[in-house]
């Protein structure tokens, strides 16, 4: 390996994305409510150029991206961080 803990990492490297994947690590399942404000904005946002409004898109692309997040997760083995969890 090149770059040692770049596997980890490369998620980040595309923002929408990113910020989808932090505040899956920070909020759990509640990043999905947080999101999805600003992706249906968004999406709305997308059909000034001719492309029909379609939420089902919005929320898919979503919770897919959780889903990937948990799968990921439950594989490299990470875990939330807990606010009551003492050092």
């Amino acid at each position: 390996m090149l770059v040692p803990g770049f596997p980890e990492t490369i998620w980040l490297l595309y923002l929408p994305h990113g910020v989808r994947i932090i505040s899956f690590y920070f909020f759990g399942w509640k990043g999905i409510l947080y999101l999805l404000p600003g992706a249906l904005v968004m999406t709305f946002l997308a059909t000034v150029s001719g492309v029909p409004f379609v939420c089902y898109f919005t929320f898919a692309g979503i919770t897919s991206c959780y889903i990937g997040y948990k799968l990921s997760a439950v594989l490299l083995g990470l875990r939330r961080p807990s606010l009551n969890e003492s050092k």
